[in-house]
């Protein structure tokens, strides 16, 4: 006698059709659309990328894959929270309202006086400091309050479906 019940064949063709279904959506590349630079607002974070995307050599890529830190992201706030204004590439202050589209870049960070934020997941994001990291918030100090809450709408991207990333070509200095 078998303890463990069967599920019989159409079970197993069920299970193993939803499976190469989803294999076959992951191989299915996302469209990238055209992006307007100057539609949206650019944090310190994503500076580097800003002449590029103007020269049309990004656009916006819809794809719900997990982020890495470093990916460039445009994102629109929800809801204004602890951080209520951006570092643009010049070392201004922006003022954000809710609505207000913005590119930033995935990344973690660790700040006990502040926000503990890591890269999870591309649904529920956070504003993580004023220069434009975003991430999700996984601690706060309970003098701080409630962080900035931004929507996902797309990562920069070439025509060729690579995310842009930032790790050492946005790293330089804004002149004075």
């Amino acid at each position: 006698m078998n303890p463990i019940p069967r599920l019989g064949r159409s079970a197993d063709r069920v299970r193993s059709s939803a499976l190469s279904r989803g294999a076959v959506a992951a191989l299915v590349p996302t469209q990238v659309e055209p992006f307007e630079a100057d539609a949206v607002q650019w944090a310190w974070a994503g500076r580097g990328l800003k002449q590029l995307a103007a020269e049309k050599q990004y656009g916006l890529l819809f794809d719900r894959r997990r982020p890495a830190a470093g990916d460039a992201v445009v994102v629109q706030v929800d809801r204004i929270g602890h951080h209520g204004h951006v570092e643009t590439e010049w070392e201004r202050r922006l003022r954000l309202y809710e609505g207000d589209r913005l590119v930033g870049v995935f990344g973690n960070r660790y700040a006990t006086d502040v926000y503990e934020g890591r890269v999870l997941e591309a649904r529920r994001l956070h504003l993580l400091t004023t220069s434009g990291l975003i991430g999700t918030v996984t601690c706060r100090n309970r003098n701080v309050g409630r962080p900035t809450t931004v929507k996902f709408l797309g990562y920069l991207a070439s025509w060729h479906h690579h995310r842009a990333e930032c790790p050492t070509s946005c790293w330089w200095w804004a002149p004075a």
